[in-house]
C-alpha cells in the first residue's frame, strides 16, 4: 500500500464502505492514470522536456505509434526493457498480491504468463525488424536474474547482416 494521498483516500473509502471494492478501485485508477499520463506526456512534449513513459508492450502497435508520435515532435525515443522468465515474474507478482501491495489489481497465473510472453514476443519483433527497430533511437534490455544489460543497440539505424530487406 502506498502512503500518497490517493492511496490513503482509497483506504479510507474502503473503511467507510466496506472491503471488496478493490478491483473496481483498481480499474478506475488504471483508467484515470492512463488519461493523466497522456496529459502529462502532451505537456512535456509542448515544453520540450525529457520524460520516461512506462509501457508493458502487451500492445506493441500502441507503443510503436506513441514512439513515432513523440519522435515526429522532434524528441529522441529510447526503449528500455527487462528480461525475466514468466515463472519468476509470476513469483514476484504473487508475492506482491499476497502482501497487499497489488492495490487491488489481481491477476491469475495464466494472465501473468500470457502477458509476459506477449511482451517478449513484441520486444523480439522490434529488435529483429529494422523498420520497427528504427522507431526508437536506441534499445536496451536488462536481464533481471543475471543482473546485467543483455541487449544494447545504441544506433538503431545500423543494419545487421541477417536483417530482411527494407520494404520497397
Amino acid at each position: 500500500w502506498g502512503y500518497d494521498e490517493l492511496s490513503s483516500l482509497v483506504r479510507e473509502n474502503n473503511q467507510r464502505n466496506g472491503p471488496g471494492k478493490h478491483l473496481l478501485h483498481a480499474q478506475y485508477l488504471h483508467r484515470e492514470s492512463l488519461l493523466v499520463n497522456e496529459q502529462v506526456v502532451e505537456r512535456a512534449l509542448q515544453q520540450r522536456r525529457s520524460m520516461i513513459i512506462e509501457k508493458t508492450l502487451h500492445d506493441a502497435n500502441h507503443v510503436l505509434a506513441q514512439a513515432r508520435r513523440i519522435s515526429d515532435r522532434g524528441c529522441k525515443v529510447h526503449l528500455f526493457g527487462t528480461l525475466i522468465s514468466p515463472l519468476k515474474n509470476w513469483d514476484f507478482l504473487r508475492n506482491r498480491m499476497l502482501s497487499g501491495q497489488a492495490f487491488g489489481r489481481y491477476i491469475t497465473k495464466a494472465q501473468a504468463i500470457s502477458s509476459l510472453r506477449q511482451y517478449h514476443k513484441h520486444f523480439s519483433e522490434i529488435v529483429r525488424d529494422p523498420v520497427l527497430r528504427r522507431s526508437f533511437d536506441s534499445i536496451h534490455l536488462y536481464d533481471v536474474i543475471g543482473g546485467e544489460w543483455c541487449v544494447s543497440i545504441r544506433d538503431t539505424s545500423v543494419r545487421y547482416i541477417d536483417d530482411p530487406p527494407d520494404p520497397v
